[in-house]
């Protein structure tokens, strides 16, 4: 799992957030393109259970996301008649 928030600030003052990102998050939070791709090349995350109880407490679904998205608006798009 990895991070690039490298305009944290501004989305909290002009947004907010829901949770407490940089005490929430299982990993790095990066502001710089650099750190972000030396972390991913050297693959130094290796925060699986902190990432695990992060995906158990935030996570209700994973995998196949766009199978299942792609069947929901097919779904409602057929049912709305636009698709025959």
């Amino acid at each position: 799992m990895y991070c690039f928030a490298y305009d944290y600030e501004e989305y909290i003052e002009n947004r907010g957030m829901y949770l407490d990102l940089k005490k929430e998050l299982p990993c790095v939070m990066h502001k710089e393109e650099e750190s972000l791709i030396d972390e991913i090349v050297n693959n130094t995350n290796n925060n699986l259970e902190k990432i695990k109880i992060f995906q158990n407490k935030y996570v209700a679904e994973c995998g196949d996301a766009a199978r299942k998205s792609c069947d929901i608006l097919y779904r409602m798009l057929t049912q709305s008649k636009r698709i025959k």
